[in-house]
C-alpha cells in the first residue's frame, strides 16, 4: 500500500509540474533590439539603468524590448518598463493603470516620444539615455526598432 501511495504522489507531482502554464515563467524571449542611430549600440538594461552597449549576443537578453499594454516598452528579460524617472530614463517595474511615466509613442520616423509631450528618447555620448531632450530631429533621437 505504501508503494502505491508513493507512486501516486510522484505521478501527481509530475502532472503538476508538466501542467504549469509557460506564461508564468516570465516575459517573452523574442522582441526587438532598439538601436541608436541604426548602426549604433543597442539600448540595454543594466540593473535598473539603461546603457548603450554593442549589439552583441552577450548582451542580447538584456537588449530585447516589446510593446506592452498601455503603450509601455518592456524588457523581455526582466519585464521592466522604460520609465521617465528624472534623468536618465530607467527600466523599472511596470506599474498598473497605464502609469504616465511609462507611456511611449514609437514613431515610424525612428523617434520614440514620451507620450503626450515633445520629449524624445535621446542617446547621450556618455552611454546613458536621457529623456529631458526636446525632440529636435537630431541623429541622437533616431532609433531603429520593430514594434
Amino acid at each position: 500500500m505504501r508503494a502505491r501511495s508513493r507512486v501516486l504522489g510522484i505521478a501527481l507531482a509530475l502532472v503538476a509540474l508538466t501542467s504549469t502554464p509557460t506564461a508564468a515563467a516570465g516575459p517573452a524571449v523574442d522582441g526587438t533590439m532598439i538601436k541608436a542611430g541604426g548602426l549604433g549600440p543597442c539600448l540595454t538594461q543594466v540593473d535598473d539603468g539603461l546603457k548603450l552597449l554593442p549589439c552583441l549576443p552577450v548582451f542580447a537578453s538584456s537588449a530585447r524590448w516589446v510593446r506592452g499594454s498601455g503603450s509601455t516598452i518592456v524588457n523581455t528579460r526582466t519585464g521592466d518598463c522604460l520609465e521617465i524617472n528624472n534623468n536618465p530614463v530607467r527600466a523599472l517595474r511596470c506599474k498598473p493603470w497605464n502609469f504616465i511615466g511609462q507611456t511611449w509613442d514609437p514613431r515610424p520616423d525612428g523617434r520614440i516620444l514620451y507620450r503626450g509631450s515633445n520629449f524624445c528618447l535621446t542617446a547621450n555620448h556618455d552611454a546613458r539615455v536621457a529623456d529631458s531632450t526636446q525632440c529636435n530631429g537630431s541623429s541622437q533621437q533616431n532609433w531603429v526598432f520593430r514594434f
